[in-house]
C-alpha cells in the first residue's frame, strides 16, 4: 500500500520534535525528515518508523562532521 502525499508528511512534526531533542543542525533537521517521508511513502508502519526516525536522527548527530 503506498500513502498518498498528504500522508507522506504525516512524520514531519515527529521529525522535528526528536532531533530537537538531539539538537541536530538544521541540514541534520532535512535529512531526518526527509528519512521519514521515504519511510512513509514506503508504506512502513508508524511503529516502525518512529524507532528508526528516533535511530537515524542519533546517528546523524552522532556522526555529523558539519555541526
Amino acid at each position: 500500500m503506498t500513502l498518498e502525499a498528504p500522508e507522506v508528511y504525516a512524520f514531519d512534526d515527529y521529525a522535528y520534535e526528536i532531533t530537537s531533542l538531539q539538537k541536530c543542525s538544521e541540514r541534520e533537521r532535512d535529512e531526518v525528515t526527509q528519512y521519514a517521508r521515504v519511510l512513509c511513502a514506503r508504506g512502513l508502519t508508524a511503529e516502525y518508523i518512529i524507532e528508526a526516525v528516533a535511530r537515524y536522527a542519533k546517528i546523524r548527530k552522532e556522526h555529523s562532521w558539519w555541526s
